[in-house]
């Protein structure tokens, strides 16, 4: 099993050309079942929630229902006087209490003075005690959040954002969920491209609205995908970000056909766009989604390669500038892939290499911050290592990533015990176990496969999915062979 693998990093949209934030609308029944579980988890600091509505009715909703459950559970329930800012972070307030603080009422300026503080407070804030702090404001949020108290949110526990599914894309949501790393077992998916809002006109808008049906109709309907987008290629203006955004959609109806060298053209175009647009964060997201999509569907990889080389150096000359922690994810994210690239090129040091230099990036970030992300990304840097020295033949080397690896997975899931810590604990024991029976020692493998394999049952029993359901039956057949004796 290979090791998992990363999205872009979070970004942030603004008038400066900042990275945009990258934002899908989700439903309030859905954005409560996530916020349910923080609200809930037995962590040993306070969690940092940012959480974006739509309308004040959602907002209203998500509040109440978290005062309820906090009721039931016994925790204090507080709501924060947003034109007291002294008393947000209060030593008095009860370590576990659940404090909603709604910024909804505050002018543009407030707010951003809010974040300040709440960005100089941030260790006092998170060392409260088990508790939570929900911070909820409008659409604004995320982006003023990323730009003007970018050490709060690169320590947030959870971010969302809430309104109607249904309703037609704006341009600074587009076709996107909060990019997280992949955990390497991903299937077809659409890609997560966001537009900051200083981009925004009227034409891009409508386009985005056109490429979310296309998106839409391609898992079921891949002729009625290609029929859209080719009336969407025909309406887009001649912009370079509506150029490249319709020709990553073109990709996606031909990897869906099967067509290898239709998918290069069309990211070739794509590539050739993107690299007209200032050398700024956003041509550095736009730059991973374009080789993350020729990766995923087939392209070739002499021109995924191409792709990868010019987002790591965009990202490289970004953290040169900047040296953030944003940036620095960044551009362990771009070295991942151009490790990935190489390592399916066969080019095993150079992929070495490039895994090597990230890992020595995600160490730096998470002894800085010790948050759970930068815990995952860690212990997937670590899963990579693993896999070029398993290839190389150093089967001690690829141990002691592996079982650092491991060990961080196990207390993540320890910790949040949510399905996507399942999984990436699973494929950590699965590493473990290949190098376990490669070294002979049966029983451990097998110990380790089969606990791998409890995880991901309980992950099928939790999600239901046919691609958790396939997950379990590649355990399952894995252990069926280890007990008749084929590798």
């Amino acid at each position: 099993m290979t090791a998992s693998g990363r999205g872009a990093a979070e970004e942030t949209g603004s008038d400066s050309g900042a990275r945009p934030v990258a934002l899908v609308l989700d439903d309030v029944d859905s954005s409560w079942t996530q916020l349910r579980w923080w609200l809930e988890a037995p962590l040993h600091q306070t969690a940092v929630v940012f959480l974006s509505f739509q309308s004040g009715n959602e907002e209203r909703i998500l509040r109440e229902r978290s005062r309820f459950l906090s009721a039931r559970t016994g925790r204090p329930f507080i709501e924060a006087d947003p034109h007291a800012p002294n008393t947000w972070t209060d030593a008095t307030l009860p370590p576990d209490a659940v404090i909603w603080l709604s910024l909804l009422s505050l002018t543009g300026q407030e707010a951003i003075h809010g974040l300040h503080r709440l960005n100089h407070q941030r260790t006092q804030l998170t060392i409260r005690g088990p508790g939570c702090f929900v911070i909820s404001d409008g659409m604004r949020l995320p982006a003023i959040a990323m730009r003007e108290a970018a050490d709060l949110w690169s320590i947030r526990t959870f971010s969302g954002i809430i309104g109607v599914r249904e309703s037609p894309l704006e341009t600074d949501r587009s076709l996107n969920s909060e990019a997280t790393r992949d955990d390497g077992r991903a299937t077809w998916a659409p890609p997560r491209l966001v537009v900051p809002t200083s981009l925004g006109t009227d034409s891009l808008k409508h386009l985005l609205r056109d490429l979310d049906l296309v998106y839409r109709a391609l898992p079921h309907d891949p002729d009625r995908a290609a029929a859209r987008v080719a009336k969407a290629r025909e309406t887009a203006d001649e912009s370079p970000v509506a150029t490249a955004l319709v020709a990553i959609a073109e990709a996606f109806v031909d990897g869906a056909r099967g067509d290898g060298d239709a998918v290069s053209e069309a990211v070739s175009r794509s590539l050739a766009a993107a690299l007209t647009l200032p050398a700024d964060r956003f041509r550095s997201l736009l730059l991973g989604e374009i080789g993350s999509a020729s990766m995923r569907l087939g392209g070739q990889l002499s021109v995924t390669a191409e792709v990868a080389s010019h987002e790591l150096q965009t990202d490289r000359a970004l953290h040169k500038q900047q040296h953030t922690p944003e940036t620095a994810r960044d551009l362990s994210i771009s070295l991942e892939r151009v490790g990935n690239i190489a390592q399916a090129q066969g080019h095993l040091d150079q992929a070495l290499d490039n895994y090597q230099q990230s890992l020595n990036i995600a160490r730096d970030l998470h002894e800085q911050q010790h948050t759970p992300e930068t815990a995952r990304d860690l212990s997937i840097s670590l899963n990579k290592v693993g896999d070029i020295a398993q290839a190389q033949g150093h089967l001690g080397q690829a141990l002691d990533n592996y079982q650092q690896s491991l060990n961080i997975a196990r207390d993540l899931h320890e910790q949040q015990h949510t399905p996507q810590t399942a999984r990436d604990l699973s494929i950590s024991l699965d590493n473990v176990g290949d190098i376990a029976q490669a070294q002979g020692h049966l029983d451990q493998a097998r110990a380790a496969i089969t606990e791998a394999a409890e995880l991901l049952a309980a992950v099928d029993e939790t999600l239901g999915t046919p691609e958790s359901h396939s997950e379990l039956q590649d355990a399952i057949s894995r252990l069926d062979n280890m007990a008749r004796g084929v590798n």
